[in-house]
């Protein structure tokens, strides 16, 4: 019973040894654990405070970005007035060129218009020129002929020949002219009835001591008269105010 007692204690005993040496290797275990779980909990506090940080940096961050974008709408609302005044402006200079296209348009239909207008004139001035060179060989041929005819009388004259006797003289007629035709080739004279004008009768046309031409009178009224511009003997334009004469070659020489 004894040896029985022993033998349980021995048990006993082996089994509280392997039991404290299962405690033991369970506290190492534990520590071993627990240190670990000291760690993992350091590495997730400095995650958390690294996360924390960088959670205080994208705040700042944010509020920058955020201040940005303030800053950004104002400059895009700045940029569409801009934007919406260089549209008008552009609207102003797009009308502005069109009236300087309507304006070029004008001038280049106005500057055709003038040298259409300066070919005519150059024609009408050859023309003129033209008929002014007639006219003076017209004008040239008469003075010749009047200087051939009063040769002709004086040595009529110096061939002892009574002029006057030959011929029934009419008193000289002198007037103005009074009034001319755009129209047509006639002219008014300030002589009619009245001082003897008849139909047919034929003026010389004279300004001052220069030569214009001749005209034919066509009608006759009491005080004026009308007449007909002789083409073939007019070397220049005849005017109102121009003085007109019956006498051969006017009042002095042409």
């Amino acid at each position: 019973m004894y040896l029985e007692q022993k033998s349980d204690r021995e048990k006993e005993a082996k089994r509280l040894k392997e039991e404290k040496q299962d405690g033991e290797a369970r506290i190492a275990n534990l520590r071993a654990l627990a240190t670990e779980r000291e760690k993992t909990a350091k590495e997730y506090k400095d995650k958390i405070q690294r996360i924390g940080e960088e959670n205080n940096q994208l705040k700042r961050e944010n509020l920058d970005f955020k201040t940005s974008l303030t800053k950004i709408g104002t400059d895009i609302k700045e940029i569409n007035d801009r934007l919406r005044d260089k549209e008008a402006r552009i609207t102003e200079l797009e009308k502005t060129i069109d009236n300087q296209k309507q304006v070029m348009e004008d001038a280049t239909k106005a500057k055709e218009e003038a040298q259409n207008e300066q070919q005519r004139l150059e024609i009408q001035l050859s023309n003129l020129q033209g008929e002014l060179a007639e006219k003076e060989k017209l004008l040239q041929r008469s003075q010749k002929e009047l200087v051939e005819a009063k040769q002709v009388i004086r040595a009529v004259k110096d061939a002892g020949v009574n002029i006057p006797a030959l011929f029934k003289r009419a008193k000289p007629l002198d007037g103005e002219i009074v009034a001319v035709s755009d129209q047509v080739p006639i002219v008014m004279i300030n002589r009619g009835s009245d001082r003897g004008v008849e139909k047919g009768y034929q003026f010389t046309v004279f300004r001052g001591n220069q030569f214009i031409g001749r005209i034919t009178v066509e009608e006759v009224y009491k005080d004026m008269s009308a007449a007909r511009i002789v083409k073939d003997m007019t070397v220049k334009a005849i005017k109102r105010g121009d003085n007109v004469t019956t006498r051969i070659g006017g009042e002095g020489s042409f």
